[in-house]
């Protein structure tokens, strides 16, 4: 299968080195040996003028408007409180178990789901959340006599601050990214908008909150690490996500994703001699399972009268809520042929359509949503 100007194989090759560089991120921040918020902020001031040049060499055709391009910017700002978050989780209880924590997004991405839009979650996430919560505990040291990190606590509570930021980031991102816009110009929005966002915070009264104010003057070998890190996560690493991951069916999603938190974790391990306690460890394990179990298994289920209740549309046609143009731009890639053809083939109604819409969703891995899948079914669906 060939997705625009690259094979699928060649898609997940990028994909994975994304996934592989970003992985190396919180490594690079813990060993700069800066705050959180200093950190972060050079991490983004540093990738603006390598984005920017990336974008003109490599930028291509840009078909967003002004709003999209906006969007982009405040998907940044969203970024700059995940990163705050972030690097505070890895000072308090290491790179490995805050990362794994952030990437519970995708559970809460799936609630977020399930209260905006009514996508009711399935058996898989329901199980997943006390999972993740007894998991959380664990990590926390509540009931562990020497648990790793200086402030377990407050990493747990860091961490999943983390993880909403970072949903909300990618909600925002993603919507940004309708038209499949130039992954090199989309990062640089973001990163302007996130170093935006973060130069403010470093104005704000933060030393309450145990988080130093931006360190404007530049030291040795500390921003060599920062500068790494800009260029090899915020600049190569994000580029490659941010294109490939959109052209791939969502079964190569999947293993993308889960790639970088386990490499992180591997990393931390080996190279910062990391050594979370047995109960941290269970923890970590539980998490771990929950966020594969939901990103491989968990679904939503919606049904086309949920959707046009969602959208403010007359459903008294059935199925024939398609009276006007579609508002979102899409690829249609192999799921969502395979969907379309499947429900073209039907005559059932409603509950089989719902059925169908579920069997393509997979959590939050798919860069459309189930509803949007659902959406462009019925509108290039000939009504019955």
């Amino acid at each position: 299968m060939v997705t625009g100007s690259y094979s699928v194989r060649s898609l997940m090759g990028i994909a994975l080195a994304g996934a592989t560089a970003i992985s190396f991120a919180p490594m690079l921040y813990a060993i700069s040996g800066e705050g959180p918020l200093t950190g972060a902020f050079f991490r983004m001031l540093y990738a603006i003028p390598v984005l920017w040049f990336m974008s003109v060499v490599w930028g291509g055709a840009d078909e967003r408007k002004g709003r999209g391009k906006l969007m982009a910017f405040g998907a940044g700002l969203v970024l700059a409180f995940d990163f705050v978050s972030y690097h505070s989780a890895i000072d308090w209880v290491g790179t490995g178990i805050a990362t794994l924590i952030g990437n519970s997004q995708v559970i809460i991405v799936t609630l977020l789901s399930w209260w905006l839009l009514g996508e009711r979650p399935n058996r898989a996430i329901m199980i997943a959340l006390p999972i993740v919560v007894l998991g959380l505990l664990f990590i926390s040291g509540i009931w562990d006599d020497s648990p790793y990190g200086e402030r377990p606590k407050m990493g747990v509570i860091a961490g999943v601050f983390t993880a909403f930021f970072y949903s909300s980031f990618l909600i925002i991102y993603r919507y940004a990214n309708k038209s499949l816009a130039p992954a090199t110009k989309l990062q640089f929005e973001a990163t302007a908008g996130g170093a935006f966002g973060l130069l403010v915070l470093g104005l704000l009264p933060l030393n309450s909150l145990s988080i130093e104010p931006i360190a404007f003057q530049p030291t040795f070998p500390a921003h060599a690490w920062l500068l790494l890190l800009a260029v090899m996560c915020q600049c190569i690493g994000w580029v490659a996500i941010t294109y490939a991951l959109p052209r791939l069916p969502a079964a190569h999603t999947s293993f993308a994703i889960l790639l970088q938190p386990v490499l992180t974790i591997v990393w931390g391990v080996l190279l910062l001699e990391e050594d979370p306690s047995s109960q941290q460890t269970i923890g970590m394990f539980l998490i771990l399972m929950a966020v594969i179990g939901v990103t491989l298994k968990g679904a939503v289920e919606a049904t086309a009268t949920d959707y046009c209740s969602v959208q403010g549309r007359d459903t008294s046609e059935g199925m024939g809520c398609t009276q006007r143009e579609p508002q979102f731009p899409v690829r249609f890639d192999e799921e969502v042929q395979a969907l379309i053809t499947l429900v073209n083939g039907h005559s059932s109604g409603l509950s089989t359509f719902s059925f169908d819409c579920e069997y393509f969703w997979t959590a939050f891995s798919h860069p459309y949503s189930m509803l949007e899948l659902c959406y462009w079914t019925l509108v290039y669906t000939p009504k019955r």
